[in-house]
């Protein structure tokens, strides 16, 4: 596991490095950030979803998805919505608490940890996580853009947001075939690409510079972002302890779920909507390192 984590550490790394040199820069960054949202992202998505068989109890998870998401979205929300960074900065910060990166990040660490049925339970959890990153957080990031919060522009973008429609669409794909091997080995090919484009992208915008003009404000978000999400986690595998004492597996999941990083969103957002993307870059790159601890710590105890 430490390797994963180590290779995607690295990864950032290049991009930062090919930035410095030269060799790449912020524009061809946002063209990959395009890529990656529109079409390696939905292939991610539908091939997690289709892969697992969804039951009516396991939506319990979802549900948890979506309180612990919506949770931490409304307390960046009332954390910085007077603080007196600039109106980008402001976007960016809030969109710390944009959800929590489990596809990229902790998959491959539940597989390895609890095998396929721990992976099932977190991409079901991932499902309401998912659903409000691409509903609640792209309005947040529309609010803080330059063009300013439209009630119906924001229905209109969300409504037609890629990774959103590919939730629905795996959804109904998933409850109408019986064998989804030959549409994930095709989607296989394009959300192979996703990790690697997606970390690169953070290392282009990664800005040392401006993580040390904003330190306190970068700090102050994290901090928090980890505090709500233990307070979360902790609350929520006592909850599923309770109502499904015969179920370990689940709680830990959630558990492990709420202390995972900003989703690379946070940083995606911030480049479509002209935010603050080399902050967003930042933290996303802290949270990273800071999960990562979590995870061998977790994964020792486990």
């Amino acid at each position: 596991m430490i390797y994963k984590i180590l290779s995607y550490l690295v990864i950032i790394a290049i991009g930062y490095f090919l930035k410095s040199i030269n060799f790449l820069n912020e524009t061809e960054g946002r063209a990959f950030s395009k890529i990656v949202i529109y079409i390696t992202l939905p292939a991610v998505i539908i091939q997690a979803v289709t892969s697992v068989k969804l039951t009516l109890p396991l939506f319990s998870l979802t549900a948890f998805g979506i309180l612990t998401t919506l949770t931490l979205m409304i307390a960046g929300f009332l954390i910085f919505r007077r603080s007196n960074a600039a109106r980008g900065t402001k976007g960016s910060l809030i969109l710390t608490f944009n959800g929590l990166n489990l596809g990229l990040f902790a998959y491959p660490f539940a597989q390895l940890l609890w095998g396929g049925k721990g992976l099932a339970y977190m991409s079901i959890f991932d499902m309401g996580n998912g659903l409000m990153i691409y509903t609640v957080g792209y309005a947040i990031a529309i609010l803080f853009s330059e063009d300013g919060f439209s009630t119906k522009e924001v229905i209109k973008k969300v409504s037609t947001f890629p990774p959103l429609l590919a939730i629905f669409g795996a959804i109904i794909l998933n409850l109408s075939l019986s064998n989804a091997d030959i549409l994930s080995e095709f989607l296989g090919i394009f959300s192979g690409a996703n990790a690697f484009l997606s970390l690169l992208t953070i290392g282009i915008f990664l800005n040392f510079e401006r993580l040390r003009v904003e330190f306190r404000n970068m700090a102050k978000a994290i901090s928090f972002k980890y505090l709500i999400g233990a307070a979360l986690g902790v609350t929520f595998y006592f909850v599923l302890r309770i109502f499904e004492p015969s179920n370990a597996l689940m709680a830990q999941v959630v558990l492990l779920s709420a202390l995972m990083p900003a989703p690379l969103l946070t940083l995606l957002y911030s480049i479509d909507k002209k935010l603050d993307p080399e902050l967003a870059g930042g933290t996303v790159t802290t949270t990273v390192i800071v999960s990562s601890i979590f995870l061998l710590c977790f994964g020792g105890i486990v």
